[in-house]
């Protein structure tokens, strides 16, 4: 590929061709360029101090690791973060912090305030570092490119080493090193353990939808639930059957369900396999997992949630239907219409084990379509 130009993408052979570039195109603007690297600045003294902080002699040694310096402000700031583990700066809009006051405020400018200055010249996308945009321009416009490392045990491309390193460790070989000290789950890196924390024990959502009230741990989470719920966006398409979806991983899952013949997650307990991993989890919790969801108004136990939700409605909330030949009530007209044909039918004399009332051929029968149904007094 070459060297990338981090202002307009452009690739150069050549690294000197690059610097070229840069100088003549992006750093003429500005009067004072470095001569190291060709930074350009706006002031003599912009410049002065680049150079001294990142070319000139570093003579601020930590005494722990002996990582070299060029002020004590900086030697300052690197024992605090580094040895001390002190993270002063706080986000007074959520339950962020920080090593220094420019990272607190780079996070406000970016996560609070939308900062987003940088347009992709390929799409409408905007972009708060170049940093950002590079990622971007690699992952969604360079998706032919040579250079992606392929994972040797799925499908999956990353665009350097340390991204499939951890895509391994995270997903195929299921590190968790970091341990939840409320609930005892398990993590792969720390800041997945600091979120969990926060949005499950702290219940801390600092990012509260305008229009419904709706409240989210994360600055992306909101945006998604506005674009998919409000705005009812839907840009991502099944080039199959044109079926349209608000996120992408949806078509994803969509083609594999609907189109595909293919159960890539299988249970390790009993090797059934599945379509989708949000199915197996699922069936490892339901069958396989003790744990029951109790409901609150009786003493019943279910394996899901969905369960608990119709118990709910066709028992404590579902309007009675009395049977107008006992005092049996139902919550569902298909269950008082199966008693009637069970216990109070005019084909053969029965007894109707609710008041031992006996019945014959000859005796009348409610229809059950008519004035049989009752709603009860009591629920």
């Amino acid at each position: 590929m070459g060297f990338l130009c981090d202002l307009c993408l452009m690739s150069f052979k050549e690294k000197s061709e690059l610097r070229v570039h840069l100088k003549n195109v992006h750093f003429k603007k500005l009067p004072f360029s470095c001569q190291i690297c060709f930074n350009s600045f706006k002031t003599k003294g912009s410049m002065v101090k680049h150079e001294r902080m990142v070319h000139g002699k570093r003579q601020y040694g930590c005494s722990i690791c002996s990582s070299p310096f060029p002020s004590q402000t900086r030697l300052k700031i690197h024992f605090e973060a580094v040895h001390q583990k002190l993270r002063p700066y706080h986000c007074s809009k959520c339950s962020a912090t920080f090593k220094s006051n420019g990272n607190l405020t780079l996070h406000v400018k970016i996560v609070h305030d939308n900062y987003r200055p940088i347009n992709c010249p390929e799409c409408p996308r905007k972009v708060s570092t170049l940093s950002h945009l590079k990622s971007h321009y690699r992952r969604i416009h360079e998706k032919s490119c040579s250079h992606r490392f392929k994972c040797d045990f799925c499908p999956m491309k990353c665009f350097t080493n340390a991204c499939l390193r951890e895509h391994i460790d995270r997903v195929h070989s299921k590190l968790r090193p970091f341990t939840c000290d409320s609930c005892s789950k398990k993590f792969f890196s720390k800041s997945d353990l600091k979120k969990h924390f926060f949005c499950v024990h702290e219940n801390i959502r600092p990012f509260t939808c305008q229009l419904c009230s709706s409240n989210f741990t994360r600055k992306c989470s909101l945006d998604k639930h506005v674009r998919r719920v409000h705005m009812k966006l839907k840009p991502y398409r099944c080039d199959v059957c044109q079926a349209a979806f608000s996120q992408k991983f949806s078509v994803k899952t969509h083609k594999n369900s609907v189109h595909g013949h293919t159960r890539p997650f299988s249970c390790e307990i009993c090797q059934a396999t599945f379509k989708e991993k949000g199915n197996l989890k699922s069936h490892v919790k339901n069958v396989h997992g003790n744990h029951r969801v109790s409901c609150k108004l009786c003493i019943r136990t279910f394996k899901n949630k969905n369960s608990l939700r119709n118990h709910l409605y066709k028992i404590h909330h579902a309007p009675r239907l009395c049977c107008n030949w006992c005092p049996k009530t139902y919550a569902l007209k298909s269950l008082l219409v199966k008693h009637i044909l069970k216990f109070h039918e005019r084909i053969r004399p029965i007894s109707c084990k609710t008041n031992s009332m006996k019945l014959s051929k000859e005796d009348p029968v409610p229809n059950p379509g008519n004035n049989a149904f009752k709603e009860s007094d009591s629920a």
